[in-house]
């Protein structure tokens, strides 16, 4: 059932586009790069459900944010004890993706660029969600994946375990 379901997948995902699996700009959490570095960024992050936010220029409340790099909540996690900013801690490169493009073109964004999360543009260069690579393979295998912090439901007890090692 389960390699069935994945053949299938593999079979259809190159037919479908980027919007059709997306996570709208509505949904996305947007991470300022002067946001404080810190418990309640990290409380707060991971409240979203999500483990991977593209990191803007200037307030999260803008109504077409730019884009200027990406962070991970291991990132994060790693410089909880140190003071600074988010801009100080993110990937400071944005890959950027058409919502009209393919998921097999999607694929081929997250290898070219060796990352794992795309900012998604319409035909006006306006961005109107994140694609992941998660969500492309969760296309191909028929179910969700999950990574390395979905297993944990207090990240504080991740953060003072990582600290120990």
């Amino acid at each position: 059932e389960t390699e069935l379901k994945a053949a299938r997948g593999a079979l259809s995902f190159g037919d479908k586009t980027v919007a059709s699996i997306m996570t709208p700009r509505q949904k996305v959490q947007w991470v300022s790069g002067e946001d404080p570095i810190g418990p309640k960024l990290m409380d707060d992050l991971h409240k979203t459900g999500f483990t991977r936010f593209p990191v803007i220029n200037g307030t999260v409340k803008s109504t077409n944010p730019e884009a200027i790099g990406t962070m991970h909540l291991s990132d994060l996690l790693k410089n909880l004890e140190k003071s600074g900013k988010v801009r100080d801690i993110m990937k400071k490169d944005a890959h950027f993706i058409n919502e009209s493009d393919s998921l097999l073109q999607a694929l081929d964004g997250f290898l070219k660029a060796g990352q794992h999360l795309l900012i998604v543009v319409n035909n006006f260069e306006e961005v109107v969600g994140v694609l992941t690579l998660e969500d492309v393979l969760s296309q191909i295998l028929g179910s969700k994946i999950s990574d390395e912090f979905d297993r944990y439901d207090d990240l504080r007890a991740v953060a003072g375990h990582e600290t120990k090692k």
